[in-house]
């Protein structure tokens, strides 16, 4: 480690301490571990970096904390010292435990100012073997904590070419490069001794065409290669690219940011899309615990009516979905609820009432109660538009009764079957004594709107219902009278005797 604490609670660091004076906190077993407080001993040597170590046969309390290599202890202090330089008014710390992820950061830069304050960076540089899935775990604990994670790979270890011939620019890699660069969008490697650091961020694929065994042919296994080839800097000259609003950042080389710059906006909507979808899957989850929660202290139709004002109203609801407390979400939304479950009840008694308006308007208006739970696509869908208003807020707060509502919108149609029955009922018992399917044939040559739609029970009153969606009685007249002369006075032979 490259850092320790004085038993006064100094911080010392050992590419920085005074030698001499540090030798003596140690030699007096007054250095300790940041982290664990166990006493650690200063290191420094021709043959290695300056740096602390435990004591023999002592563990540091961290979890998984391992002995580190010379190339770790000297990538640790260039990537602190670079980004001291880098960010000035920032904290930068290292080998910071953060308790959260059970894990030390190598580097941990906090923002103390600006559009990133509050922000935190960690940096990891990565020397030793390291598989797919412990950087995913360590990756998302990170994310868990809300620090942006950048992972800085040792390019002499990590940055490999293919050796084959004509192919010595395509890459090989070794986990877990493919799941960085797939997960982040980039990989970083820091070259040690010359402080260059090369940025991958676009990759192409081809085949290459070379003799196989002594024949000619295209070589099975495809190669991929990094456009542009040279995409390495000075560690000094980088920049940092930051999306204010989605507090995500990535190392850009300044001479290729025109090229960055469109794999940097990909990635922001690709983050973007990941964290709507994540939304949408928590208020999904959600609203199935509001939706059980009324169901148990309400009633099944309170959460059935629910679920349909919350899809049809997507735009007020949606915040206080996780917004709010369960039984807040209930009370906030519990008048809407008791006006819908009104209206299904006021429906319903539309539909055993005997009175000829109800009747007619039973069989004219949609069937509310056959819809009680509507789906997403049945909320929206034109088919089920008039079933739908009513979970509409704005109808809901406009409209205190659906019965006036119903009896004010089918106006015309129990004025049309009322019109029917009383003047042309004698009309209708003869048609009713035809064969129902060839009645229905000749009625649909006439108007289709006049003919029945499923098994309906035959009766004057049935055939009467079929003229409910006729303009006007002037319509109904004329209507009738093409029935008369077509289907009730019809004569087959009437063209040959003219």
């Amino acid at each position: 480690m490259l850092r320790s604490r004085t038993s006064s609670g100094l911080e010392l660091y050992s590419t920085s301490c005074n030698e001499i004076e540090t030798r003596r906190l140690s030699s007096s077993k007054d250095l300790h571990c940041p982290n664990c407080d166990n006493l650690v001993s200063y290191k420094n040597g021709p043959k290695t970096i300056a740096h602390f170590a435990h004591f023999p046969h002592t563990e540091c309390v961290v979890p998984n904390y391992e002995r580190e290599t010379t190339e770790h202890l000297k990538g640790k202090d260039i990537l602190f010292n670079w980004l001291t330089s880098k960010y000035s008014d920032a904290d930068v710390e290292l080998e910071v435990f953060i308790q959260i992820t059970d894990q030390i950061a190598d580097v941990l830069l906090t923002h103390t100012s600006g559009e990133m304050k509050g922000q935190k960076w960690a940096f990891e540089f990565q020397h030793s073997p390291l598989s797919e899935a412990e950087w995913r775990r360590r990756h998302v604990l990170y994310q868990q904590a809300g620090i942006l994670d950048f992972w800085i790979f040792d390019a002499n270890v990590f940055l490999q070419y293919s050796k084959a011939q004509n192919v010595e620019q395509a890459r090989l890699f070794r986990d877990p490069i493919k799941a960085v660069y797939s997960e982040t969008g980039f990989t970083y490697y820091l070259d040690l001794d010359s402080q260059n650091m090369t940025i991958d961020f676009n990759f192409y694929t081809r085949s290459i065409e070379r003799r196989v065994n002594g024949r000619r042919g295209t070589v099975d296994n495809e190669y991929k290669f990094h456009d542009p080839s040279d995409h390495k800097e000075k560690l000094d000259l980088l920049d940092f690219h930051c999306d204010i609003e989605e507090q995500y950042t990535a190392i850009v080389i300044p001479n290729i940011k025109d090229q960055f710059e469109f794999k940097f906006r990909k990635l922001i909507q690709k983050i973007k899309s990941e964290k709507h979808q994540t939304l949408v899957e928590k208020r999904r989850f959600r609203l199935k615990e509001i939706f059980e929660y009324c169901s148990f202290h309400l009633t099944p139709r309170h959460a059935y009516v629910l679920k349909s004002f919350c899809m049809k109203n997507k735009p007020l609801v949606v915040d206080d979905i996780l917004g709010l407390e369960i039984p807040d979400f209930i009370e906030t939304y519990r008048t809407y609820m008791d006006t819908i479950i009104h209206y299904l009840a006021e429906y319903e008694f539309i539909c055993k009432s005997e009175e000829f308006e109800d009747k007619v308007i039973a069989d004219q208006a949609p069937h509310y109660l056959f819809y009680i739970d509507l789906n997403e696509e049945q909320i929206v869908s034109s088919y089920h538009l008039r079933i739908a208003e009513i979970y509409d807020s704005e109808f809901v707060k406009n409209e205190p009764s659906l019965s006036t509502v119903l009896y004010k919108r089918y106006t015309n149609e129990v004025k049309n079957v009322k019109y029917v029955l009383r003047k042309y009922s004698s009309e209708l018992e003869k048609l009713l004594s035809r064969n129902p399917k060839m009645l229905d044939s000749d009625l649909r040559k006439i108007d289709y709107r006049i003919v029945r739609v499923g098994p309906k029970e035959r009766s004057i009153w049935e055939l009467a219902l079929g003229y409910a969606k006729c303009n006007n009685t002037e319509e109904i007249d004329e209507l009738m009278k093409k029935i008369k002369t077509d289907i009730i006075d019809y004569d087959p032979f009437r063209d040959l005797r003219d």
